[in-house]
């Protein structure tokens, strides 16, 4: 008589009933929901104890995790979706005008670019910026890995691998997306109540402010729970790591918009 069971991998055979289209789905929903799914307890470490994912994978503790790039690439998804920021997706001029590298931009879009493409501006704009926000879907994550090379330099130290600093790269990107929903949700909520009661506060005068405010605590956190170094090292890397970032966020824009432009091309 055959065994319930898989006397190779353990695992229970599979039946009619196991096969159905309403096992299959029902099954997912109870895993997806669970608090005790992978997700939540990711979640739960993610958000609410800096750090301690990225300690968990340099001790090997990973089995009750999803990888880091699976929730990089879930929060990435979802960011998309629900987030109306553009930050990681800025228009084509913004790039030409708004940011450091734009006096050196804008010479070249306008001699090279743009005659190449065999459009006229403003449909070269149209489509750009329909591209970038398709596109950004896809390059988010090369920010994380430009930040990941400033990790190394920053935070290099005995016993602690490129793997190590990768995690904690995906890790914070993973986090500050979901910060900037979240944030987004709670101010507006607040700036409802406060303008209620009479004050008259624009939405950028909380939102920007605590949102920078959140990722340098939450970035000291996390560098000081992985890492184990005094506090006043700590600080200092920290603040090396905020600067990194906004670098990282500089060049991953020029990237963007050659990859963008390639498209439109």
């Amino acid at each position: 008589m055959d065994s319930a069971f898989c006397s190779y991998c353990g695992e229970q055979r599979l039946d009619a009933h196991n096969r159905s289209f309403k096992f299959l789905i029902t099954e997912y929903i109870e895993q997806i929901t669970s608090v005790d799914s992978k997700i939540f307890r990711t979640l739960r470490l993610l958000l609410f104890r800096p750090g301690e994912l990225d300690y968990n994978y340099h001790n090997g503790a990973r089995v009750n995790f999803l990888r880091p790039i699976s929730l990089f690439l879930l929060v990435n998804f979802l960011f998309v979706i629900f987030s109306p920021i553009t930050d990681f997706n800025i228009t084509l001029y913004d790039q030409l005008n708004l940011q450091v590298y734009s006096d050196w931009l804008m010479p070249l879009f306008q001699d090279y670019l743009l005659p190449n493409s065999g459009l006229d501006a403003s449909n070269y704009a149209a489509q750009y910026n329909q591209s970038v926000v398709i596109l950004s879907r896809s390059t988010i994550i090369i920010q994380a890995v430009i930040f990941f090379f400033f990790v190394i330099l920053i935070n290099h130290q005995k016993n602690y691998y490129s793997g190590d600093h990768l995690v904690f790269a995906l890790n914070l990107h993973s986090w500050y997306m979901i910060w900037i929903v979240i944030l987004l949700v709670v101010v507006k909520l607040l700036m409802l109540v406060v303008n209620q009661l009479g004050f008259h506060l624009t939405f950028s005068d909380w939102y920007f402010g605590i949102l920078s405010v959140g990722l340098g605590i939450y970035t000291l956190m996390a560098t000081h729970r992985l890492y184990k170094k005094q506090w006043w090292l700590t600080l200092i890397r920290t603040t090396l790591l905020l600067l990194a970032l906004k670098l990282s966020h500089v060049i991953y824009r020029l990237i963007q918009f050659f990859l963008v432009s390639a498209v439109v091309q």
